[in-house]
């Protein structure tokens, strides 16, 4: 009895130090400011002429169809993750019109030198991930290494511009990106595919093997026998129907006492976009 309570005091203790030790980290993370303005410049990296040139870009997109952008730099998140934390500000901050949920965030960490793209449901088929991806590694982080931030953020701002209102020239400008990505070559592996696939299941298939029919051919070089499978009987159909999504209407209003104020319409966020680093 005295063996079992001095082990089960020793776990209280150290489940309480393990407690005590947790706390100072979970009030470590980095505040979220009150969003007032569309660029939050909280590390003091953008000049104002971009900030006042950006506001009214982002306000009168708005105007337009709803869609809301805002920026945030911070000096540090420390041991937080980029998406982490941008996910507690779009959350907090719930850019975008509510129920369509067309909010973007760029989240910036100076220190950490990372830089996140955050992106609403609603937007999620315009702003891809991986149209944030290429945004982040062609318009702002070029500009970001040679310490042009302001340069940096408003390239990354006016391509989001441009992509939710159907720029074709930009979204061209990004394909040729993507394939510079890819080596500026083909991808050769798709015809590769499309020859086994051909051989390996069509024309077995048709010989009555079954879709795995692969193994057949790798049977047959082997010299070995191969035991035919019997088709299976499919019963039944099925049908898709697309879901449509609907913005035209929105609930974020800028109208107060300050003409100039600049809040979150209730928008929501579930992790889409990309994150970059210089």
């Amino acid at each position: 009895m005295e063996l079992k309570g001095f082990l089960c005091g020793r776990i209280l203790r150290l489940f309480a130090v393990a407690i005590f030790l947790s706390v100072p980290l979970l009030f470590a993370q980095t505040a979220v400011p009150l969003l007032s303005r569309p660029i939050m410049d909280t590390a003091g990296i953008v000049d104002e002429e971009t900030q006042v040139a950006l506001d009214e870009q982002i306000r009168a997109l708005y105007e337009e169809n709803g869609t809301q952008i805002a920026v945030l730099t911070v000096p540090s998140i420390g041991e937080e993750s980029i998406e982490d934390f941008s996910m507690r500000v779009a959350r907090e901050w719930k850019v975008g019109s509510k129920g369509a949920d067309s909010g973007v965030l760029i989240t910036l960490a100076l220190a950490e030198h990372k830089v996140r793209i955050e992106v609403g449901y609603g937007l999620e088929g315009t702003l891809t991930d991986a149209k944030c991806g290429l945004i982040i590694r062609n318009c702002m982080t070029p500009a970001f290494k040679n310490d042009d931030y302001s340069g940096g953020i408003r390239a990354g701002v006016e391509a989001l511009l441009g992509l939710i209102r159907g720029d074709e020239e930009l979204n061209a400008r990004l394909e040729s990106y993507a394939q510079k990505d890819d080596g500026g070559s083909p991808q050769l592996w798709i015809p590769l595919l499309m020859v086994l696939i051909f051989f390996g299941i069509a024309i077995p298939d048709s010989m009555g093997y079954g879709p795995f029919a692969c193994f057949w051919i790798k049977a047959k070089a082997a010299g070995k026998p191969f035991v035919r499978r019997k088709r299976p009987v499919v019963k039944g159909s099925a049908s898709a129907s697309g879901d449509s999504f609907d913005t035209s209407s929105h609930s974020f209003s800028t109208s107060s006492d300050d003409g100039d104020s600049f809040s979150g319409g209730g928008g929501d966020f579930g992790g889409g976009g990309a994150s970059g680093s210089w």
